[in-house]
């Protein structure tokens, strides 16, 4: 019965505009169909465009996730003493706004280091680092948070603009090329 509702959703929605077709990924239609229901005088492209994307990420175990909602800037790449050799390539946002960390069985671990501005953060069970967080709010009151994107799937992020910030010397970021997350994957 779900199918033969989730296929007349789909009919319903190639019926409105024949843009997309119904081989296209499920997940897609159905967030066209949602907004094309709040909004039905628009068009399939302007539905496309007005819903929110959304990249997901987990460690191994599956243990922590974590979701940018909204489009992801770029990429930072960064030289200091701990992003190096942890080799991760940063997505920014706030806590709870652009970021969700889903921690359900509480198994992240933090690390702080320097200053104590700041925890890296890692699941307790397979090791990988999920995120950075602030230890204190700014003085906007929002809290500062970046998420590991290499543990979303490499084609959500592969066309992601990279940005090279200076950790280690200026503390500033660097002058930006053309390369993308897909040409530091490996």
């Amino acid at each position: 019965m779900a199918e033969q509702f989730i296929g007349s959703m789909r009919t319903t929605l190639v019926d409105w505009n024949s843009q997309i077709a119904p081989t296209e990924p499920l997940s897609s239609a159905l967030k066209v169909v949602s907004v094309h229901q709040e909004r039905p005088w628009m068009t399939t492209e302007e539905a496309q465009q007005t819903t929110p994307e959304i990249t997901r990420g987990t460690c191994h175990c599956g243990a922590v996730g974590w979701e940018f909602r909204g489009a992801i800037p770029d990429a930072t790449i960064c030289n200091c003493t701990a992003c190096r050799r942890y080799g991760v390539l940063w997505a920014y946002e706030y806590d709870g706004q652009g970021i969700h960390v889903d921690d359900p069985s509480s198994a992240l671990t933090a690390y702080t280091c320097g200053s104590k501005s700041l925890s890296f953060n890692f699941c307790g069970r397979c090791g990988n680092l999920v995120s950075w967080r602030a230890l204190s709010p700014s003085s906007n009151g929002q809290t500062r948070i970046a998420v590991n994107l290499r543990l979303a799937d490499p084609a959500d992020v592969a066309n992601i603009r990279l940005q090279r910030f200076d950790g280690l010397h200026s503390f500033e970021d660097l002058a930006p090329d053309s390369r993308t997350v897909a040409d530091v994957w490996f």
